[in-house]
C-alpha cells in the first residue's frame, strides 16, 4: 500500500511539473518562430540608427508606455526571423514573461505559490486555455509590437494585484524600493488600469474608514506596503501623461477614427453621454457575458456565506472588486468606439479579470466540493491533453509560415528613418519616417492552424 502510494505521489509530481514545463514550450516555439509583422518592420526601420537614449526619449514624447520601450528598445536588435543571439535572448525573454504572467496569475488565484499538485496545475492550464484558446489569444501572437505593448502591462498589473492578495507587508527598504517601481511599471503600462486600480483603492479605503472598519494609523502602518505601491502608480501616471504624444493622438487620429468623447466634452454638452451610452453597448459586443457572469459569481458567493457552506468574505470581496474595475474599466473606455483593429488590445484587462474572477469561483468550488484524486487528475490531464494538442498544432502552423515567407522576408530592404528628439509631429518626434521596401510585392498570409485556428499577421501587411 505504501508503495503504490509513493508511486501516485511521484506520479503527480512528475506530471505537474511536465504541465508547468508544457506551457513554456508553447510560449518558447510561439516567439522563436514568429516572424516580424509589418509594424514590426516598420519601427525597426523608423529607430534603426538610433541611439538607445534616443530611442527612449523618443517613445516618452510619442506613446510613454512600458511595452512601447521595451519594444523599441529591443526590435532593432530583433530580425524578421531568429538568427543572431541577441534576437534569441528577447525571444526568450518575451516567452518568460508569458510563463511568468500565467504562473502569477495562478499565485493570485491560490494566494499561495503553486505546488506539484494536480489542483495547482489544472488552475495554470485553465489560465493559459482561457487567454491562448479563448478570443484574445491573437495580442499574444498576431506579432512583437502586439505581444510586447500588452503582455508586459498585463504581467506588471497582475504582479500588482499579488500585493494585494496575499496582504504583503514589507519592511526591508530594497523590497519596498522595489514594490514603488512595480508601481510605477504599472502606472505607465496602459492608459485605463492604473486609473481603475486608483479609483476602487481609494473608494474602499474611503468606504472602510467611514464604517469604522479601518483605522488610519492602520492604513499607515498595516497597509504600508500597499501605500507604496499607489504612490509609484501615481508617479507612474504622471510620468506617463507628462509624454507629449498623448494629446495629439486623443486629438488627432483617435477623435476622427474612433469617434472619441472627452470627460470634459460631456461636462460641456451633457447630450454627448447618449454618445457614450452607444459606444458601451458598442464595445460589449464581445464580452457580453462578462458582468452578468461576474454578478452570478457575487450571488452564488453571497449565497454561500449566507448557507454557511462557506465562512469568509474574501472571495466575495473579490468577486466585487472584479465586477467594480470591469465597470470602471469600460465606462473609460468607452470614450472612443472600439474598432476590430483596437478592440482585443484594450479590452484585455477586462478578459484577464474575467478570466481570475471565473477561476477563483472554480477554486472556490474544489476547495468547497474536495474532489478525490482521481477526479482532479483525470481532470487535469484532459487539460494537459488539450494544451499538448494546441502545441502540436500552433508547431504545425508556424513552421509552415516560417518555411513559406522565408524566401521573402530575407529580401526585405529597410531604409532607416532619422529620429529629432526636438519636435514632435503625429508620428512622434521622427524627421524622417523609415521605409520597408520589398523586393516583389507580395501579400502571403499565414495559414490558420488546423485545430485552433492559430495565426500570425503578414509581415507584408500593415
Amino acid at each position: 500500500m505504501k508503495s503504490k502510494k509513493k508511486s501516485r505521489l511521484l506520479f503527480e509530481k512528475v506530471f505537474c511539473a511536465a504541465s508547468y514545463t508544457l506551457i513554456g514550450a508553447f510560449f518558447l516555439s510561439l516567439y522563436m518562430l514568429m516572424t516580424m509583422g509589418f509594424e514590426d518592420l516598420y519601427q525597426k526601420a523608423a529607430y534603426l540608427n538610433a541611439s538607445l537614449a534616443e530611442n527612449l526619449v523618443a517613445t516618452f514624447k510619442y506613446i510613454p508606455r512600458l511595452g512601447e520601450f521595451y519594444q523599441k528598445a529591443t526590435i532593432v536588435h530583433m530580425d524578421a526571423q531568429v538568427s543572431s543571439v541577441a534576437d534569441v535572448i528577447f525571444r526568450v525573454l518575451i516567452a518568460l514573461a508569458a510563463v511568468a504572467f500565467v504562473y502569477l496569475a495562478t499565485y493570485l488565484i491560490l494566494a499561495r505559490r503553486p505546488k506539484l499538485k494536480y489542483k495547482d496545475a489544472l488552475i495554470f492550464l485553465l489560465v493559459f486555455m482561457f487567454l491562448i484558446i479563448g478570443p484574445f489569444r491573437d495580442v499574444f501572437m498576431d506579432h512583437f509590437a502586439t505581444v510586447n505593448n500588452y503582455l508586459f502591462a498585463i504581467l506588471a498589473f497582475v504582479a500588482l494585484l499579488l500585493l494585494f492578495r496575499l496582504k504583503s507587508n514589507f519592511k526591508h527598504p530594497l523590497a519596498l524600493l522595489g514594490v514603488l517601481l512595480l508601481g510605477f511599471v504599472v502606472g505607465i503600462s496602459t492608459e485605463i488600469t492604473p486609473l481603475a486600480i486608483i479609483f476602487i483603492v481609494v473608494g474602499l479605503t474611503a468606504y472602510l474608514v467611514f464604517k469604522k472598519r479601518l483605522k488610519i494609523k492602520d492604513i499607515i502602518f498595516k497597509y504600508r506596503t500597499q501605500i507604496i505601491a499607489v504612490v509609484g502608480i501615481v508617479c507612474g501616471l504622471i510620468f506617463f501623461y507628462v509624454g507629449a504624444g498623448i494629446s495629439t493622438r486623443v486629438d488627432g487620429a483617435y477623435r476622427e477614427v474612433y469617434d472619441y468623447v472627452s470627460i470634459f466634452s460631456i461636462i460641456r454638452d451633457p447630450l454627448l453621454i447618449l454618445r457614450l451610452i452607444e459606444h458601451i453597448d458598442y464595445n460589449l459586443r464581445y464580452l457580453t457575458y462578462v458582468i452578468p457572469g461576474i454578478l452570478i459569481f457575487i450571488m452564488t458567493e453571497y449565497y454561500f456565506l449566507k448557507s454557511r457552506i462557506a465562512v469568509k468574505k474574501t472571495y466575495l470581496n473579490i468577486q466585487v472588486y472584479c465586477l467594480a474595475f470591469v465597470i470602471l474599466y469600460v465606462l473609460a473606455t468607452s470614450q472612443i468606439k472600439l474598432l476590430d483593429d483596437l478592440y482585443f488590445r484594450f479590452m484585455l484587462p477586462v478578459f484577464v479579470v474575467m478570466t481570475i474572477s471565473t477561476l477563483m469561483f472554480v477554486n472556490h468550488l474544489l476547495e468547497l466540493i474536495k474532489p478525490t484524486q482521481k477526479i482532479l487528475c483525470a481532470v487535469t490531464v484532459a487539460a494537459a491533453v488539450i494544451v499538448t494538442i494546441a502545441t502540436i498544432d500552433l508547431n504545425f502552423a508556424m513552421i509552415r509560415f516560417h518555411r513559406k515567407v522565408a524566401p521573402d522576408v530575407s529580401k526585405v530592404e529597410l531604409v532607416p528613418g532619422v529620429i529629432d528628439i526636438t519636435t514632435t509631429s503625429a508620428h512622434g518626434p521622427v524627421k524622417e519616417v523609415g521605409k520597408v521596401i520589398f523586393d516583389s510585392p507580395t501579400t502571403i498570409h499565414m495559414s490558420p492552424s488546423p485545430i485552433f485556428q492559430f495565426k500570425q499577421s503578414s509581415p507584408f501587411v500593415w
